[in-house]
């Protein structure tokens, strides 16, 4: 390593760079793109990258680079830092020196915040007038170069996670080839079966998911920037089989191939969460909303990509941001949204507020599938959801008259108990698994209760349904401390079952979709 000089040629931002002769055509040089907001877009030689905040990207030269923006309204920025190697024979046209990543690729996914400080700096001082700018910022560089060395130099001494991050790099790069993981655990030095669940523990999703969550956004992005068809995308993506592509897909997003691209003609925004889980059982994925709320792990992997304008809790903020994304259609809740805003809403599109607390999950679905031209589908969505309701409530039943179950609702700070009437047949006015809690739960089958007073309440089987926010986990993990609760039959005999019911507000027809579901495959 004492042997490379590295040579610095200039710094730009990414905005620059966009519009400049620096992208046009293949690099000369090697090229180090420091991510300094998340969601940065880049194709490089056609491939997709999407970069988190801090994220660097080494590219080596002969690579075609095209900046794309970024993906959600406050993402955009982050510099491309333009350079030359030399070693012992010369000038180095590979990225060897780094160590696993010879011809280039994410060398860091997300770095110490010190990497945005010293490119920020680096690019100050590249600009500056002064006489001692340029070396300045030479001396800066060189520092950034020391650490992403040091932390490649640490990652690839031989432990596992160091294997698994340069597995996780060569997916990045070879997701739409062939991939085999048993040679990846190979070279790790460990079982097949080790390196699956070591993958998937170190980043939350199995190497097959990362490798289809890949896949899927590349696949997306061709279908709304290309006229590709459907079986060429499937092959550029990585499926030599047309028909597990378009079942892939199906799985991964709800809609199929044909139907994502129909439904992205109409751009729809939903200002508020529930908004969103009004429009995914018609088979239409925002194209703006608000993601940076404590979401499941399946809700941000499965649509986070989709929303390209992200919206937050501040309204003038979100003005803004609605009225640069130009949408076809906006979607609110009344409850949620001032007067004012209101007004300034309907200056940007048409728009329909929710009666979030006039009316129920249903008429909610009703009132933004005929907003936005889909009561068919809102109409087959909720006869296939009374089906499996219906079937829900026949095991239920079954389970009340050969055993004492009891049903617990826990949201945020508040327990509840079911003590409705089950009922059987369509349209049961008494159904358990679809609390209407923006309405509050007391009058619906459920009442609040002390969570000490659980301890009063016998029965051989528990069924928990929990709201999946720190506040309702926070309840749940006490009540389990309690004395009261060990000493439970149910408990004792382990027949305690936990159905996860999304955040604790996001009360839509899709997540009663999700919960129907769970339900469905928990009480067999």
């Amino acid at each position: 390593m004492e042997n490379l000089t590295f040579r610095l040629l200039r710094i730009v931002r990414f905005k620059e760079a966009a519009g400049s002769e620096l992208l046009n055509g293949p690099i000369g040089d090697h090229v180090l793109i420091a991510a300094n907001r998340n969601e940065e877009q880049f194709l490089v030689d056609g491939k997709l990258y999407t970069l988190k905040r801090n994220a660097v990207y080494m590219c080596v030269p002969g690579r075609q680079i095209e900046y794309l923006g970024g993906s959600i309204s406050n993402s955009g920025d982050g510099f491309l830092f333009f350079f030359q190697v030399f070693g012992e024979s010369g000038r180095e046209n590979t990225a060897g020196w780094l160590g696993g990543v010879p011809e280039g690729g994410v060398v860091q996914e997300s770095g110490p915040p010190l990497l945005a400080s010293l490119s920020e700096t680096a690019y100050a001082c590249w600009h500056d007038s002064s006489e001692w700018g340029r070396l300045r910022s030479h001396a800066v560089f060189y520092e950034m170069m020391y650490y992403l060395l040091q932390e490649r130099s640490v990652a690839s001494r031989g432990s596992l996670q160091g294997a698994l991050e340069q597995a996780r790099l060569y997916l990045d790069m070879h997701y739409h080839e062939s991939l085999s993981l048993e040679r990846m655990a190979g070279e790790a030095g460990v079982s097949s079966r080790h390196f699956r669940r070591a993958f998937k523990q170190k980043f939350g999703m199995s190497a097959a998911d990362y490798v289809t969550d890949l896949r899927m956004a590349e696949a997306k992005r061709l279908m709304i920037s290309s006229h590709m068809p459907v079986g060429d995308i499937a092959f550029q993506v990585g499926y030599r089989d047309e028909s597990h592509f378009r079942r892939t897909f199906k799985k991964t997003t709800g809609i199929s191939p044909a139907a994502y691209v129909k439904n992205r003609r109409m751009k729809v925004a939903a200002c508020s969460f529930p908004n969103i889980g009004q429009l995914l059982p018609l088979r239409m994925i925002p194209f703006a909303a608000p993601i940076d709320h404590e979401w499941t792990d399946y809700y941000r992997r499965k649509y986070r990509s989709e929303v390209l304008y992200l919206l937050h809790h501040n309204n003038e903020t979100n003005y803004k941001t609605l009225r640069e994304a130009k949408p076809d259609r906006i979607v609110a809740i009344d409850a949620f949204s001032t007067d004012e805003f209101k007004q300034k809403l309907a200056e940007v599109a048409p728009v329909l507020f929710i009666p979030w607390y006039e009316e129920t999950w249903r008429e909610h679905l009703l009132l933004t599938a005929e907003f936005v031209q889909k009561t068919k589908e809102a109409e087959a969505w909720l006869l296939a959801f009374d089906r499996k309701a219906d079937l829900l409530m026949e095991r239920w039943i079954r389970i009340s008259e050969r055993e004492k179950p009891l049903l617990i609702l826990i949201d945020r700070a508040n327990c509840y108990c079911w003590e409705g009437k089950e009922t059987r047949g369509r349209g049961a006015d008494q159904y358990p698994f679809a609390p209407a809690r923006h309405l509050g739960c007391d009058g619906s089958g459920y009442r609040r209760i002390d969570p000490a007073a659980l301890s009063e309440r016998e029965a051989d089987r528990i069924v928990v349904l929990l709201s999946e926010d720190r506040h309702s986990e926070f309840t749940w993990n006490n009540i389990q401390l309690s004395d009261g609760w060990k000493r439970k039959k149910a408990v004792r005999e382990q027949r305690v079952q936990l159905i996860s019911i999304g955040p604790a507000f996001e009360y839509t027809a899709y997540n009663h979709g999700i919960i129907l579901e769970k339900a469905l495959k928990l009480l067999t």
